[in-house]
C-alpha cells in the first residue's frame, strides 16, 4: 500500500540539486511536479526516486536536508571548477570504506591488542621527501629498485600494494561503487583517497584510472600516511598551485617509484634525445611519461617547455583515450576481480572474526555488500594464495 506524504520544501531543493545529468529524465519530471504541486509523493514514487538517485529513502522524510559533506572533500589536490560537490557515488564509496576502517580498527585494538601503528604520522611536510622515503622502503622492506624485476605497471602496483597490505595498511580498489557497474567512478573527481587512522589507515584506488596513474596514486597516498594527513588525490602535477603536502607526497612518490640514483644513471648513461629518452624511462621505471617529465625537470635535465610539451600530450590523450575499466562481474573474472578490489587481510579477519563469534555474520555481509556464497568462495580463493590481478 502506497500512503501519500508531505515532503519538506527545502530537502526537495536539495534532492533536486543532486540529480546528475545521467539521472531519468522522468525523475526530474517528477520532482519538478511533487515542487510545483502538481502532484503529491507517495512512498512507491518516492521509493522509485531514491533507487534512481542513490539517495538514501529516510532522507526525504527529513525536515531540513542532510548534511553529508566529509572532512576529505576539502582535502582535494586540485579545487575544480567542474565539481562544485561531491557526487552520490564518492559519498558512498567514502562511507563503505570508512565502515570497513572502522570495523579493521576496532578489530585490531579489541581482539589482536594492536598498539598503533608507528609510523603513521611520524613525519610532517616540512620533512625532507628523501628523509620519508628512505624511512618507507625500511618500514615496508621495499627495495630501492624493486620495480627491475617486475614486468609491467601493474605488476609494480601489485607487488607495492602487498607490502603496504603487509605493513597494516588497508589497500582498496574498484572502479565502480560496490558491484553496481552503472554507478562508474569518476577519475575526474578523485583518481584516490586516503583515511588516516592509527589503528588502520586506508588508501582507496580508483580503478578507472591509467595503470600507471593507479602506481603513482598508490605511491602519493602511502606518503600521505607517513605525514598523517587525509588526502583526495584528484590531479597529477597540474599547473595550479598546490598544498605544501601535496608538493611532499608527489616528491616522495616519485623517489619510491624513481629513485633519483637510479634515475640520473638511466638519463645519463643515453645519448638521445629528451622526449624519446623519456619514453624509454617511462617503461623502465613503469610509470607514466608525464612522472617521467617531472623527475627530469625537478633534476633541471629538461626545460619547462618540454615538460608542458609532454603534459599537454597526456591531457589529451587521456581527454580522447580514456582509461578503460576492467570491472567485470560476471564469469571467469568475477572472483578475480573481487580478489583485486578488497584487502586480502581485512576480509580474512572479517572471516575469522564471523567464525569466531565476534562479529554476526550479517554485519560481514553489509560491510561487503556480499551475500554469503560469495563471502565464502572469495575468503576460498584468497586462502588458495592466488595471484590478484589489476
Amino acid at each position: 500500500m502506497s500512503v501519500s506524504v508531505e515532503i519538506s520544501p527545502a530537502v526537495l531543493a536539495w534532492v533536486g540539486q543532486q540529480i546528475s545529468a545521467e539521472n531519468d529524465t522522468q525523475i526530474t519530471a517528477l520532482l519538478s511536479r511533487w515542487m510545483n504541486k502538481e502532484e503529491k509523493p507517495n512512498t512507491k514514487t518516492i521509493r522509485r526516486v531514491s533507487q534512481a538517485t542513490h539517495i538514501p529513502f529516510g532522507y526525504f522524510f527529513l525536515k531540513y536536508p542532510p548534511q553529508e559533506e566529509c572532512d576529505l572533500i576539502h582535502c582535494r589536490t586540485i579545487n575544480s571548477t567542474s565539481i562544485k560537490t561531491q557526487s552520490r557515488d564518492f559519498i558512498d564509496v567514502y562511507n563503505s570504506m570508512l565502515n570497513v576502517q572502522n570495523w579493521m580498527s576496532e578489530y585490531n585494538r579489541e581482539t589482536l591488542g594492536l598498539e598503533p601503528l608507528s609510523f603513521v604520522g611520524r613525519y610532517n611536510e616540512n620533512n625532507s621527501p628523501m628523509e620519508i622515503a628512505v624511512n618507507i622502503r625500511h618500514e615496508l622492506e621495499l627495495s630501492e629498485n624493486f620495480f627491475i624485476q617486475e614486468k609491467s605497471s601493474e605488476s609494480s602496483f601489485n607487488y607495492l600494494r602487498k607490502r603496504i597490505s603487509e605493513s597494516g595498511i588497508l589497500v582498496m580498489k574498484n572502479a565502480v561503487v560496490g558491484s553496481n557497474t552503472h554507478r562508474k567512478l569518476d577519475i575526474k573527481e578523485f583518481r584516490a583517497f586516503t583515511i588516516i587512522n592509527n589503528y588502520a589507515p586506508l588508501i582507496f584506488i580508483n580503478g578507472n584510472d591509467t595503470k600507471t596513474g593507479k602506481l603513482f596514486s598508490l605511491a602519493h597516498e602511502l606518503a600521505h600516511i607517513w605525514i598523517g594527513s587525509n588526502s583526495l588525490f584528484n590531479d597529477l602535477y597540474s599547473n595550479l598551485s598546490v598544498s605544501k603536502s601535496e608538493q611532499i607526497c608527489n616528491a616522495v612518490a616519485a623517489e619510491i617509484l624513481t629513485p633519483i640514483s637510479i634515475f640520473k644513471y638511466k638519463w645519463t648513461e643515453s645519448k638521445i634525445d629528451s622526449i624519446a629518452k623519456i619514453s624509454i624511462l617511462a617503461d623502465v621505471f613503469h610509470c607514466s611519461k608525464l612522472v617521467i617529465a617531472r623527475r627530469a625537470l625537478d633534476l633541471k635535465f629538461i626545460n619547462q617547455k618540454t615538460y608542458t610539451e609532454i603534459q599537454s600530450q597526456t591531457r589529451t590523450q587521456l581527454e580522447t583515450s580514456p582509461p578503460d575499466s576492467k570491472s567485470k562481474f560476471g564469469g571467469g573474472s568475477f572472483y578475480n576481480t573481487l580478489k583485486s578490489n578488497w584487502d586480502k587481510n581485512f576480509i580474512l579477519a572479517l572471516d575469522y572474526s564471523t567464525k569466531a563469534g565476534t562479529t554476526p555474520y550479517l554485519d560481514a555481509y553489509r560491510l561487503t555488500g556480499f551475500k554469503s556464497k560469495t563471502f565464502q568462495n572469495l575468503v576460498a580463493k584468497l586462502n588458495q594464495g592466488q595471484v590478484e590481478i589489476t
